[in-house]
């Protein structure tokens, strides 16, 4: 490939905001065709471009997509050549975006149901909920949860000063909670309860460790609550 073709793909890297040094590049011959490789050094994904034994003007390409099988999705154009290598690279920025991109995030994603089912801190004790339950609750019961969702809410604003944007995403959820207690049963309500908590802390954006102090103070707070659930 020419010099010149290659160094376009740096100036695309660099454009999404991804550093060149994460990847690394090799030439060798690929399925018949002299073939320029990417490979992301941190994953299994790889990009490909190869030029036709005639032409150093005529492309196709291929790679490794973020997925379950990690599978070449096959070359493009099918059986024939790109003329521009403009196109090669129409490809290749939608396989950062799309591949690169997602798989980086995936790695530091929190797993937030790892931590709803964990038996260690911050974890809900899920046995308390009776799943055959259909009860309501009663007044006194209501005037407790709605405490102590105003109670959750306090304690956000202590620990983390959200921005004004942010609370009032984070109000619209626990007003959608509040409001369900009259018509949602226990366990309902409970479900209810930890799909808002888990809302919660992807509108906050935190890392995972104040992710867990999030989920560790919601125990705090709602244990009486969901002792109510058995």
């Amino acid at each position: 490939m020419l010099r010149k073709d290659k160094n376009g793909f740096i100036d695309i890297i660099t454009s999404n905001s991804l550093n060149p040094s994460d990847f690394t590049v090799s030439e060798e011959v690929k399925d018949d065709y002299p073939t320029f490789i990417i490979k992301h050094n941190a994953s299994p994904l790889e990009f490909w471009t190869r030029n036709s034994n005639e032409s150093y003007f005529e492309y196709d390409c291929n790679y490794i997509p973020f997925s379950p099988t990690f599978e070449p999705v096959g070359y493009a154009p099918i059986e024939s050549w790109f003329d521009n290598i403009e196109e090669v690279y129409e490809v290749f920025e939608e396989w950062l975006n799309r591949h690169i991109k997602s798989y980086m995030e995936e790695q530091v994603a929190q797993d937030m149901w790892k931590s709803f089912n964990s038996n260690g801190s911050g974890g809900f004790d899920w046995e308390s909920i009776n799943e055959e339950s259909t009860e309501y609750f009663n007044e006194i019961e209501k005037k407790q949860l709605l405490e102590q969702i105003s109670n959750f809410r306090g304690k956000l604003i202590e620990n983390y000063a959200p921005s004004e944007k942010v609370l009032s995403q984070i109000d619209s959820k626990l007003n959608y909670l509040s409001e369900s207690v009259d018509r949602l049963n226990k366990f309902d309500w409970k479900s209810l309860l930890i799909s808002t908590l888990m809302g919660i802390l992807t509108t906050m954006s935190l890392d995972k460790s104040s992710g867990h102090a999030v989920i560790t103070i919601a125990k705090e707070i709602f244990t009486n609550s969901l002792m109510l659930l058995k």
